[in-house]
């Protein structure tokens, strides 16, 4: 069993199964083993979140999404629209689109025996239950503050600009965040960042102006400086952390025979290989 599947039976005080099944109308076989089939998928789309910084940057949009509910603890907020529609949303940013999500629920359908249409109720909700339980991990690691600020300051994306080199159009520097309420630990810091990086620091010429990529954040931006103890390497390690928690399926050992078989695994390369 791996990592992604031992999180997810552990779900609802390890009831995720038999919730599910008695949602669906299926056997708990049935559901173990379309959970089988889809752990494959799920975890080559979180590794992908974690390696493309615009993948990225909207995972961790839905890892904040995901702490104001209970999708983990609790069947009813699982099985709620909100949770469905947080699924399905980052599914198609995973995966690219709605039909190649598609192309992923029939393999898996031939994988699990489970009808796609079925498949394509569950998923979403693993997903958004998925998503619950690494907001736990990350909550742990003292990071949720960090989380939350990265999400709601719309700032993420111009970080992993100059850090990683996204390589993408350079977008206009946000409004500043509030400063009212800065939190404490690393998210608060991280505020600070923030407000020096984009806040205080020139506007981009009216043309666009190219991010440096890969190059340090700026040490002094506008008026002031970066607080002490906080450089580009505090920032990154903290992606670095979220990112870590995303590759959870990373660890899988699999018997040969039970789910990722090659049609399933075929079809996510060329899925995720075309991206």
């Amino acid at each position: 069993m791996s990592d992604l599947e031992t999180l997810l039976s552990s779900a609802q005080g390890g009831q995720l199964v038999a919730n599910l099944a008695d949602r669906f109308g299926l056997t708990e076989e049935q559901i173990e083993s379309a959970i089988r089939a889809l752990s494959p998928a799920l975890a080559m789309g979180l590794d992908r979140a974690a390696e493309e910084p615009e993948v990225f940057e909207k995972t961790v949009g839905a890892l904040a999404g995901a702490s104001r509910y209970s999708f983990f603890d609790e069947p009813e907020a699982a099985h709620s629209q909100d949770a469905v529609d947080l699924g399905r949303d980052l599914l198609n940013e995973m995966f690219g689109s709605q039909a190649a999500t598609g192309q992923v629920l029939q393999a898996a359908a031939r994988e699990s025996g489970v009808r796609a249409d079925i498949l394509g109720q569950i998923l979403p909700i693993l997903v958004s239950v998925l998503l619950s339980g690494l907001t736990k991990s990350i909550n742990d690691k003292g990071l949720g503050g960090l989380l939350g600020q990265l999400a709601s300051s719309g700032a993420l994306g111009r970080i992993l600009e100059q850090l990683l080199g996204g390589g993408g159009t350079p977008r206009p520097a946000p409004e500043p965040a509030p400063r009212g309420n800065s939190g404490g630990g690393l998210g608060g810091l991280l505020g600070s960042v923030l407000g020096a990086l984009l806040g205080r620091r020139p506007a981009p010429p009216s043309g666009g102006g190219a991010v440096r990529p890969g190059g340090p954040l700026d040490a002094d931006a506008g008026s002031g400086a970066l607080p002490p103890g906080l450089d580009q390497a505090a920032v990154q390690e903290a992606i670095d952390e979220i990112k870590k928690t995303l590759q959870i399926g990373q660890k899988t050992n699999r018997p040969a025979g039970q789910g990722g078989g090659s049609d399933l695994e075929a079809i996510l390369g060329q899925i995720l290989g075309k991206r």
